[in-house]
């Protein structure tokens, strides 16, 4: 691999199918005008910008240019949060059958020792 600039980087964006985007900017580093030559230079071919810059390194306004699909950082907590719902709820129903099971065990153990105390 070789080093690069950001701005050599950026005009070879359109080499390339996955843009990360982790650098602290005082601009976009993609916007949506950039975005669509990047897209017409790539002939048609789709572009995924994942940016886990604060602040942001590509422009929401990314998320409307046809062909680029934008996921930041607040994409990745709504998954990670959809995901931490499922496996609590899938907590209070693995306790609600451990419950269940136990009360049946007690249930057959104290019928087990009373039928041997008679």
């Amino acid at each position: 691999g070789a080093s690069l600039s950001l701005v050599d980087a950026l005009r070879q964006t359109h080499n390339h199918d996955v843009i990360i985007g982790c650098a602290m900017v005082e601009r976009a580093l993609l916007t949506p005008e950039e975005t669509t030559v990047v897209l017409q230079q790539r002939q048609g071919r789709p572009i995924l910008l994942v940016d886990l810059g604060v602040p942001r390194n590509f422009s929401r306004e990314n998320r409307a240019v046809e062909g680029a699909y934008l996921y930041d950082l607040d994409d990745l907590a709504a998954v990670a949060n959809a995901n931490l719902n499922a496996r609590l709820a899938e907590v209070e129903r693995a306790r609600q059958s451990l419950a269940e099971k136990a009360a049946r065990a007690w249930s057959a153990a104290n019928s087990f020792y009373q039928s041997e105390s008679l």
